[in-house]
Protein backbone atom coordinates (compact mmCIF):
# COMPACT_ATOMS: atom_id res chain seq x y z
CA UNK A 1 0.00 0.00 0.00
CA UNK A 2 1.28 3.31 -1.22
CA UNK A 3 1.41 6.16 0.96
CA UNK A 4 -0.74 9.32 0.26
CA UNK A 5 0.68 12.64 1.44
CA UNK A 6 -1.48 14.37 3.46
CA UNK A 7 -2.04 18.12 3.38
CA UNK A 8 -1.53 20.24 6.61
CA UNK A 9 -3.65 22.97 7.30
CA UNK A 10 -1.81 26.15 7.62
CA UNK A 11 -2.95 29.21 9.50
CA UNK A 12 -3.41 32.64 7.61
CA UNK A 13 -2.54 33.97 10.34
CA UNK A 14 0.95 35.34 10.60
CA UNK A 15 2.91 34.29 14.10
CA UNK A 16 3.76 37.30 16.00
CA UNK A 17 7.52 37.37 16.60
CA UNK A 18 8.54 36.16 20.25
CA UNK A 19 11.49 37.79 21.96
CA UNK A 20 14.28 39.96 21.04
CA UNK A 21 13.10 39.19 17.31
CA UNK A 22 10.00 41.46 17.91
CA UNK A 23 11.84 44.66 19.57
CA UNK A 24 14.50 44.09 16.24
CA UNK A 25 12.65 43.63 13.41
CA UNK A 26 13.00 45.53 10.15
CA UNK A 27 9.98 47.19 10.77
CA UNK A 28 10.93 49.05 14.11
CA UNK A 29 14.25 49.66 12.96
CA UNK A 30 12.66 51.19 9.78
CA UNK A 31 10.83 53.67 12.05
CA UNK A 32 13.98 54.34 14.10
CA UNK A 33 15.65 55.56 11.52
CA UNK A 34 12.96 57.43 9.66
CA UNK A 35 12.19 59.28 13.22
CA UNK A 36 16.34 60.43 13.13
CA UNK A 37 15.85 61.85 9.82
CA UNK A 38 12.74 63.82 10.86
CA UNK A 39 14.21 64.85 14.34
CA UNK A 40 17.86 66.20 12.07
CA UNK A 41 15.34 68.37 9.53
CA UNK A 42 13.36 69.54 12.12
CA UNK A 43 16.41 70.65 14.54
CA UNK A 44 18.12 72.19 11.11
CA UNK A 45 15.07 74.27 10.55
CA UNK A 46 14.51 75.42 13.77
CA UNK A 47 18.66 76.36 13.86
CA UNK A 48 18.24 77.88 10.49
CA UNK A 49 15.30 80.11 11.53
CA UNK A 50 16.58 81.10 15.01
CA UNK A 51 19.97 81.90 13.62
CA UNK A 52 18.59 84.57 10.78
CA UNK A 53 19.93 86.41 8.23
CA UNK A 54 21.77 88.57 9.86
CA UNK A 55 23.45 85.90 12.34
CA UNK A 56 27.60 85.18 11.91
CA UNK A 57 26.35 81.29 12.52
CA UNK A 58 26.14 80.34 8.86
CA UNK A 59 23.65 77.29 9.07
CA UNK A 60 22.07 75.43 5.91
CA UNK A 61 18.32 75.58 5.00
CA UNK A 62 16.33 72.47 5.16
CA UNK A 63 15.75 72.63 1.43
CA UNK A 64 19.66 71.50 1.43
CA UNK A 65 18.74 68.48 2.50
CA UNK A 66 15.62 67.59 0.13
CA UNK A 67 16.31 66.47 -3.46
CA UNK A 68 13.62 68.36 -4.53
CA UNK A 69 15.64 71.19 -3.81
CA UNK A 70 18.12 69.40 -6.31
CA UNK A 71 15.44 69.80 -9.03
CA UNK A 72 15.05 73.51 -8.42
CA UNK A 73 18.36 73.65 -8.24
CA UNK A 74 18.82 71.77 -11.17
CA UNK A 75 15.99 73.95 -13.27
CA UNK A 76 17.33 77.23 -12.41
CA UNK A 77 21.20 76.00 -13.46
CA UNK A 78 19.87 75.43 -16.55
CA UNK A 79 17.34 78.14 -17.81
CA UNK A 80 19.26 80.98 -15.84
CA UNK A 81 23.02 79.98 -16.93
CA UNK A 82 24.89 78.53 -13.88
CA UNK A 83 23.02 80.65 -11.20
CA UNK A 84 21.30 78.20 -8.22
CA UNK A 85 18.33 79.20 -6.09
CA UNK A 86 19.21 81.58 -3.32
CA UNK A 87 18.37 79.05 -0.50
CA UNK A 88 20.21 76.17 -2.07
CA UNK A 89 23.55 75.03 -3.36
CA UNK A 90 25.27 72.91 -6.29
CA UNK A 91 25.48 70.21 -3.71
CA UNK A 92 21.82 69.45 -4.33
CA UNK A 93 22.16 67.99 -7.57
CA UNK A 94 24.94 65.68 -5.89
CA UNK A 95 21.59 64.84 -3.45
CA UNK A 96 19.36 64.51 -6.51
CA UNK A 97 21.74 62.09 -8.40
CA UNK A 98 22.17 60.04 -5.17
CA UNK A 99 18.40 59.49 -4.64
CA UNK A 100 17.51 59.22 -8.35
CA UNK A 101 20.13 56.08 -8.07
CA UNK A 102 18.89 54.89 -4.98
CA UNK A 103 15.17 54.80 -6.39
CA UNK A 104 16.46 52.57 -9.76
CA UNK A 105 18.66 50.61 -7.40
CA UNK A 106 16.75 50.08 -4.08
CA UNK A 107 13.24 50.99 -5.65
CA UNK A 108 11.56 52.95 -2.35
CA UNK A 109 14.65 52.67 -0.26
CA UNK A 110 14.63 56.66 0.17
CA UNK A 111 10.92 57.46 0.39
CA UNK A 112 10.41 54.29 2.54
CA UNK A 113 13.50 55.06 4.99
CA UNK A 114 14.71 58.54 4.63
CA UNK A 115 12.73 60.77 3.65
CA UNK A 116 9.95 62.32 6.24
CA UNK A 117 7.29 62.80 4.53
CA UNK A 118 7.30 59.02 4.23
CA UNK A 119 7.66 58.96 7.67
CA UNK A 120 4.22 60.81 8.25
CA UNK A 121 2.23 59.09 4.98
CA UNK A 122 3.22 56.09 7.26
CA UNK A 123 2.00 57.75 10.97
CA UNK A 124 -1.46 58.56 9.33
CA UNK A 125 -1.77 55.41 7.57
CA UNK A 126 -1.46 53.46 10.71
CA UNK A 127 -3.46 56.03 12.39
CA UNK A 128 -6.09 55.49 10.08
CA UNK A 129 -5.98 51.59 10.58
CA UNK A 130 -5.91 52.20 14.39
CA UNK A 131 -9.42 54.47 13.68
CA UNK A 132 -10.90 51.86 11.49
CA UNK A 133 -10.08 49.33 13.89
CA UNK A 134 -11.95 50.98 16.55
CA UNK A 135 -14.77 52.45 15.10
CA UNK A 136 -15.95 49.80 12.17
CA UNK A 137 -17.95 53.14 9.99
CA UNK A 138 -14.68 55.05 9.83
CA UNK A 139 -13.63 53.42 6.66
CA UNK A 140 -16.48 53.58 4.84
CA UNK A 141 -16.91 57.86 6.41
CA UNK A 142 -13.47 58.33 5.05
CA UNK A 143 -14.26 56.57 1.43
CA UNK A 144 -17.32 58.58 1.22
CA UNK A 145 -15.25 61.88 2.37
CA UNK A 146 -12.44 61.01 -0.43
CA UNK A 147 -14.86 60.49 -2.97
CA UNK A 148 -16.78 64.03 -1.91
CA UNK A 149 -13.52 65.77 -1.34
CA UNK A 150 -12.45 64.76 -5.07
CA UNK A 151 -15.50 66.07 -6.64
CA UNK A 152 -15.50 70.07 -5.03
CA UNK A 153 -12.32 71.10 -6.41
CA UNK A 154 -14.23 70.41 -9.93
CA UNK A 155 -17.29 72.09 -8.73
CA UNK A 156 -15.69 75.23 -7.69
CA UNK A 157 -13.58 75.24 -11.03
CA UNK A 158 -16.64 74.73 -12.85
CA UNK A 159 -18.58 77.72 -11.27
CA UNK A 160 -15.79 79.98 -11.07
Amino acid sequence: MALQPTLVKTSLVKSRLQGWNSILSHHILRRIIQAGFAVFILLTTIQHVTAGKNSTNITASPEAYCPFGGLETLYKYITSGGTTVSHTHISNLVLLVAVLLTAFLARSAFCGWVCPLGFLQDLISSFRNFLAKRFPGFRRGLKTLKLKGTHLPFWIAISG
